[in-house]
């Protein structure tokens, strides 16, 4: 499916008429919102850094089943693979429905892009948000080998 997502994360918290200041300032994993702008900066930086030639189309995967419900945030292509990435606000390793559309799809590789600092568990590379532009910059993620770009 298809994914909407505000340009600009300061716009998004003005319309949510949210006080950015205690946000930024908050040590706390706790407050609802931080997710949601998590997840708008992600979109922006794919997008930002995405194929100049292609027009900016962002896709996310949703499952309703009876008794387990699943979505990753985003599913891009890069080169001929594709592939999951989860957002995390906090530093939690809550990864199931990032297991879960790997195994479905059969895909060997997913990213969880979080408050955590760059780490792999199995299939799944672990990149910070500050470093989300780098799941785009990096030529090959069967290969990735943890180490930052120096561009």
């Amino acid at each position: 499916m298809k994914r909407a997502i505000l340009f600009d994360v300061g716009v998004h918290q003005r319309i949510q008429r949210n006080d950015i200041t205690p946000l930024l300032m908050a040590l706390s994993d706790k407050d609802i919102n931080r997710g949601g702008i998590a997840e708008a900066f992600v979109g922006t930086e794919l997008v930002k850094y995405g194929e100049p030639h292609l027009p900016p189309t962002l896709y996310y995967w949703y499952r309703e089943a009876k008794s387990s419900n699943a979505e990753v945030d985003y599913v891009i292509q890069k080169g001929t693979e594709i592939v999951p990435i989860e957002v995390k606000s906090g530093s939690k390793r809550q990864m199931q429905s990032l297991h879960l559309f790997l195994a479905e799809r059969n895909l060997p590789v997913g990213i969880r892009i979080s408050a955590e600092n760059f780490t792999k568990y199995g299939a799944i590379t672990t990149i910070p948000l500050y470093a989300a532009s780098h799941v785009l910059r990096r030529p090959g993620l069967r290969k990735f080998d943890m180490t930052l770009s120096r561009d």
